[in-house]
């Protein structure tokens, strides 16, 4: 069901509340969704016993055409618990095998709790995210999904300081081109990420590029994994600081275990890796950075690379 933000406690057809559907593509055929959307920021909750066969064709909410609701926020929330209740179960997330796209918003996107596992719609990106305003995702999987990137995350539209994409505790595997592909005017944040087995002879398993930011956006990145992917596991370009901790890019095929670029900016950006980090086995070099400020290294471990 759809519910207005201020609903803590779902129930279909009260406050507001859409009534309930058996699939996403059938609630986006309510008639609150009928020309230009409801004008309020939005939740769409998904109960965690979600039965995906109900949606077999790709989804979009393109806020070209949603043009009142997408100057709201909108969050998609997994795992509900049902009518009735405001919680999510953690250990059960809503099961998607189609692709979803929320593209030209201009406020907030906000996904948690959900998987979108060897999708069959054959799109460029399983899941797709464009907005003027933040993104973020927590506790999202985008895996085994054969052709185009798992997830793109694009936010270059936005004018907003301040504004970035954020990705916590989420995993990007085993997808036929990036695992996770972020482009941001703005600051980028992963924290508990896994982008490992991307790539399908070519791609990496993250890429994160901040150039588009017009005031040094940084990106950091926190304890995460870039494992076995065809080319670089972690690939950042960026215009301002970078920070990292704990990282491990470990038997990337083709490619760099972890490759940072902040070296073409007017400004000299630090990078700095803190806590204990691991580049080993990788086809070419297991860390290379490229930067014009100071950078900081320790507790480094690169072995067993084809370059040095």
């Amino acid at each position: 069901i759809w519910c207005p933000a201020t609903v803590t406690v779902p129930t279909p057809g009260l406050g507001g509340c859409t009534t309930s559907y058996s699939s996403l593509a059938g609630l986006l055929g309510d008639p609150i969704f009928s020309s230009t959307g409801p004008a309020v920021n939005g939740v769409i909750w998904i109960e965690k016993t979600y039965d995906k066969t109900f949606d077999n064709a790709a989804i979009t909410l393109d806020g070209s055409t949603l043009t009142a609701m997408s100057s709201f926020t909108l969050t998609l929330k997994g795992g509900w618990n049902g009518a009735g209740t405001g919680t999510q179960h953690l250990a059960l997330p809503s099961i998607f095998d189609v692709s979803l796209h929320i593209i030209n918003w201009k406020n907030d996107v906000t996904l948690s709790n959900i998987v979108f596992d060897t999708t069959t719609t054959g799109s460029a990106n399983t899941l797709e995210v464009s907005s003027t305003k933040n993104i973020k995702l927590d506790r999202v999987k985008v895996i085994n999904n054969p052709g185009g990137n798992g997830a793109r995350l694009d936010n270059t539209a936005s004018v907003t300081t301040g504004t970035g994409v954020t990705v916590t505790n989420s995993e990007f595997n085993n997808n036929g081109d990036r695992g996770l592909y972020v482009l941001s005017s703005f600051n980028i944040t992963l924290t508990n990420v896994i982008a490992n087995g991307n790539g399908g002879g070519t791609y990496s398993g993250a890429i994160l590029d901040n150039t588009a930011s017009t005031t040094a956006g940084t990106v950091t990145v926190t304890s995460s994994t870039f494992n076995g992917n065809s080319v670089n596991g972690l690939h950042i370009t960026s215009d301002g600081k970078v920070t990292l901790s704990n990282i491990t890019a470990n038997g990337n095929v083709n490619g760099i275990g972890m490759f940072v670029d902040n070296a073409n900016t007017a400004a000299l950006m630090d990078v700095v890796l803190s806590g204990t980090n691991t580049f080993s086995n990788n086809w070419a070099q297991g860390l290379n950075i490229s930067s014009k400020g100071a950078v900081t290294l320790n507790d480094v471990l690169a072995h067993h690379n084809g370059e040095t």
